[in-house]
């Protein structure tokens, strides 16, 4: 008898499988980090939960683990943000953190940081707060989360501190330095 896992998840990709309809699905979960599941019979007009695993969108998945990979066997949708005119630089601010997310994390637990990025996904389409600042923010969390960033000033003040009007005057006073930072990890991660 298989083990039902009911998590949450952040749905970052959908790819098409083969003829019979099977979608894979690339999620990142408070649980298990980053996992491919497969949905069968996803690309079938009737399929009830293609509709709620949309790339950006965070659900309640229900999971199985088979020989070989994750099944989804139920999915429920806890928020999706879908791109339109009035939200078009929030959109694209959170699809640059879902890119990021989708290079950086692995397949380990990642709790603390899944509510952080939940949090922040909450502030960019629900309060209005600058999406800029927001996303570089997320792209430290990120960084620092799995290790890539190392400790200093900026980032204790940052990382220790829930005033978000405090961590956006450090970010804007120090955002190109951060900026190079960030982009000289990616280039030597060779990502």
């Amino acid at each position: 008898m298989y083990q039902i896992y009911n998590i949450d998840a952040l749905v970052l990709n959908q790819y098409d499988g083969n003829a019979d309809g099977t979608v894979s699905i690339l999620m990142w979960t408070r649980e298990f980090g980053k996992i491919y599941a497969v949905l069968r019979g996803g690309r079938k007009i009737s399929s009830k939960m293609i509709g709620h695993l949309q790339c950006g969108g965070f659900a309640n998945v229900d999971m199985v683990h088979g020989i070989y990979d994750w099944h989804i066997i139920g999915a429920k949708t806890i928020q999706y943000t879908a791109p339109n005119l009035k939200n078009q630089n929030e959109f694209l601010a959170w699809q640059r953190i879902l890119s990021f997310i989708k290079q950086f994390s692995g397949t380990s637990e990642s709790t603390e940081l899944f509510d952080k990025i939940s949090r922040i996904n909450w502030e960019i389409f629900g309060t209005g707060a600058n999406d800029h600042n927001l996303e570089l923010f997320a792209k430290i969390l990120i960084l620092q989360h799995f290790g890539y960033w190392g400790d200093g000033i900026v980032n204790k003040a940052l990382l220790n501190n829930d005033d978000r009007e405090y961590i956006f005057t450090i970010l804007e006073k120090n955002k190109i330095r951060l900026e190079n930072k960030i982009d000289s990890i990616i280039v030597g991660s060779y990502l």
